[in-house]
Order: C-alpha cells, then sequence, then structure tokens
C-alpha cells in the first residue's frame, strides 16, 4: 500500500520541481523580451542555476550557524581609491 503512495508522491514532486522552474525560467525570459531587451533574454534560462546556488548558501549558511556561531564573514567596505564625496 505505501510503496503506490511514494511513487504518486514523486512523481508529482518531480512534476512540481520541472513546471514551477519552467514557469520561473519563462517568466525571466519574457520580462526583459517584452521590454525590448532581447540580449538579456537568454539569461533567464539560468533561473534553475540561481535557485541551485541559492539553495547551497542556505546550506552553508546553516552550516555556519551550527559549527561557528559567533563568526561573521563581514564584508570589506571603503575599498576604492576614488573619493565619491557621498556622505558617511
Amino acid at each position: 500500500m505505501d510503496a503506490p503512495l511514494a511513487a504518486l508522491t514523486t512523481h508529482v514532486s518531480i512534476l512540481s520541481l520541472i513546471a514551477g522552474n519552467s514557469l520561473f525560467a519563462y517568466l525571466a525570459m519574457l520580462s526583459p523580451f517584452r521590454r525590448d531587451w532581447l540580449e538579456l533574454t537568454p539569461y533567464g534560462l539560468t533561473a534553475p542555476i540561481y535557485w541551485m546556488l541559492v539553495s547551497l548558501a542556505g546550506a552553508r549558511a546553516f552550516y555556519q550557524l551550527i559549527a561557528d556561531p559567533w563568526h561573521w564573514e563581514k564584508t570589506a567596505h571603503g575599498l576604492n581609491k576614488v573619493e565619491t564625496g557621498a556622505a558617511r
């Protein structure tokens, strides 16, 4: 009884994954196309790579939270040589 339910759940999950990523990639390609930015349209196909990198970043952050909760990877600011005149 459990095997058919597991197979159904697996198939529905895979279909949802493919449909969701396809829709996201389509919308990422449609937006620049409608604005006539045709050179940016193919980059919408990189949407699944974006989601993979977001997942890796989340897994790394979770690992760092568990392994070394007091460590902070701070971004270095103020490395430009030209003063922009912006208020600090």
